[in-house]
């Protein structure tokens, strides 16, 4: 069974001023800002106050994949059309709402011995941790779709990720 991961938080601060210019900075509880790349094997979780928004998979690191969803959203509000109708991530709108920062909780996982099989086990765990999120709540308010596969110990893990992720809520 694939039990080894690290669990890292970080505090999201949107640093654009209008809707054409979104940009981010990304930050560790001790306030130092993430410029190094880690691990490209990750789960993250999008929160607001306690709220799950969101949660992902990637095979990079956190601060390329948001900066891709920060990228891919800031064209799409300039008039270019989304490639393959990704339109970046949605929940940057609450940054236009004056939400000041949002929290990401990263998990970084082992990394297997082919890109199919991390890619499917991320996808495990990310449908898992979903499922545990609307059984306590709603679905995360900007998840659109989830991907399921069994094994891998993926649904363990994934118990262990919202355990740690929520104790601090009081919502479990």
């Amino acid at each position: 069974m694939r039990e080894k991961y690290k669990i890292k938080k970080y505090e999201l601060k949107f640093t654009g001023t209008t809707k054409m210019n979104v940009s981010f900075t990304l930050t560790t509880n001790d306030n130092e800002i993430t410029t190094k790349k880690e691990n490209g094997n990750i789960i993250y979780v999008v929160l607001n106050n306690e709220v799950v928004l969101y949660v992902g998979e990637a095979k990079t690191d956190i601060k390329t994949r948001l900066a891709r969803g920060f990228a891919t959203y800031r064209s799409f509000n300039r008039g270019i059309k989304p490639r393959d109708g990704y339109k970046g991530y949605k929940w940057i709108e609450l940054f236009e709402q004056r939400v000041k920062k949002l929290e990401i909780v990263v998990v970084l996982l082992e990394i297997l011995s082919s890109d199919k099989e991390n890619k499917e086990f991320r996808e495990s765990i990310e449908g898992e941790l979903c499922w545990l999120v609307r059984e306590k709540e709603e679905w995360p308010t900007y998840k659109n779709e989830i991907h399921f596969h069994n094994g891998g110990g993926a649904k363990k893990i994934a118990k262990n990720i919202f355990i740690k992720i929520m104790s601090n809520s009081g919502k479990i």
